[in-house]
């Protein structure tokens, strides 16, 4: 890009000196020809005489062929008096003429002689006609201006290339499935360079995304293998473990306890392998399709927390439930709005106390729909889920959703709160 200003320039100030050559020379073979000079100078005494004989000027009066050469423009005046020294007269005022200065030295220098009848007698005048400086000044500055504009065009096409190819990557890159094409390399120079550089990245994104699918597909096959390893046994134990507690009657009363210790261990096993096998699939499939479609917030919260608390009745929990009192619409996908629901009620029906009132609210606050499940915790089975995957489930499925998932945790008192963005009433279908 610098070579392309500098030679940009180079050619600017070509055209300029061959511009201001060409118009110069135009000038002094055209404007200044004898000729045309001649016949400038007769028109400019032309006007001098008329201008004196209608005003009765004298010789004498330099103000006045002052103010005339001020007026013609571009015209100054030599008067030669009888007596007295000759003297100029033009736009910047009135000088005598050196004394060395002979009529031959002015007349070289472009002035024609005239004999000029002046009220107070004729008497030889030289005229010239200098408005070849301002066609010079025109000369210069036309060949500025072309200078300039040759420099701006060469600069500008070679601006607008460059930004074309800098667009022309900038799609490349941006385009829908880009990782799948090869951006073309064209020169050698920095755009060139950085062609092949996002070529480069490229090839090592879709490396490590192949290397990603392959240790994902790797991963889910032994989660899939575990699954059915630990299932198989653990269904038959459980089976096993139910038979022992249908005959319990028949056992001695020490083993009695362990049979039915080890059928709730087993159970819990069951629980918390599921709870991982379905954390893995949230968790590791963070492409996982949704299907959101808008809901009537009201329908929805009765459908769903009331089952939750019908279910909690039944299991012996006393239930407050505070149902949605606002109108509003919820885009999400129900399904997987359910299985959070399903979570939070297989949570507190394994650590809520009995004993404790569980509250289930819903209220629409600030353009968002808040659902919060609160009771507290058996002390017993305080620390049991150790890692919360039940809550990670939640969390991960509510940030599909667009949503939030919030807990919170004072002592025994326990509180898990999810929330999902309310749809615009403009945006309602």
């Amino acid at each position: 890009m610098i070579f392309a200003l500098i030679a940009a320039l180079a050619v600017g100030v070509a055209c300029y000196f061959g511009m201001d050559a060409l118009g110069t020379a135009a000038i002094d073979r055209w404007y200044l020809s004898d000729d045309a000079v001649a016949a400038r100078n007769l028109a400019h005494e032309r006007s001098l005489q008329e201008y004196i004989s209608v005003r009765g000027i004298s010789s004498r009066d330099t103000l006045a062929i002052e103010q005339w050469s001020r007026d013609e423009k571009n015209a100054n005046v030599i008067v030669y008096q009888a007596e007295g020294d000759p003297y100029e007269a033009g736009t910047w005022g009135t000088s005598k003429l050196l004394d060395d200065t002979t009529q031959s030295d002015i007349a070289d220098m472009g002035y024609s002689f005239f004999t000029v009848q002046f009220a107070d007698g004729e008497y030889r005048v030289a005229v010239c006609d200098y408005s070849e400086a301002w066609l010079y000044s025109y000369a210069h500055l036309g060949a500025l201006v072309l200078a300039f504009v040759v420099y701006s065009c060469i600069a500008i096409g070679f601006t607008r290339r460059l930004t074309r190819r800098v667009t022309r990557l900038s799609e490349a890159v941006g385009a829908a499935g880009a990782l799948n094409q090869t951006i073309p390399v064209v020169g050698t120079d920095e755009l060139a360079r950085l062609a092949a550089s996002v070529n480069t990245m490229r090839d090592m994104i879709l490396e490590r995304t192949r290397n990603e699918q392959t240790a994902w597909q790797a991963n889910s096959d032994l989660i899939t293998a575990m699954s059915h390893d630990i299932r198989n046994p653990l269904t038959s134990l459980i089976g096993y473990l139910d038979l022992l507690e249908m005959s319990q009657d028949r056992l001695p009363e020490d083993l009695r306890s362990y049979v039915l210790a080890s059928r709730d261990k087993a159970y819990q096993l069951k629980d918390l392998t599921g709870e991982m096998f379905r954390y893995f699939l949230v968790f590791s499939r963070g492409e996982q399709e949704t299907h959101p479609e808008p809901y009537d917030a009201q329908i929805l919260c009765a459908q769903l927390l009331g089952e939750c608390a019908a279910e909690l009745r039944s299991r012996g929990f006393e239930v407050n439930l505070l149902p949605l009192t606002t109108p509003c619409t919820v885009t999400t996908d129900v399904q997987m709005l359910k299985r959070v629901t399903d979570n939070l009620l297989s949570n507190m029906e394994k650590y809520a106390d009995p004993a404790a009132r569980l509250t289930i609210l819903a209220e629409c606050e600030n353009g968002r729909l808040h659902v919060c499940f609160a009771n507290r915790a058996r002390h017993e089975l305080a620390r049991v889920e150790s890692n919360h995957i039940g809550l990670r489930t939640c969390e991960a499925i509510l940030q599909l959703l667009g949503g939030q998932f919030f807990t919170h945790r004072v002592g025994d008192d326990f509180s898990a709160e999810f929330i999902l963005p309310v749809t615009p009433p403009d945006a309602e279908t």
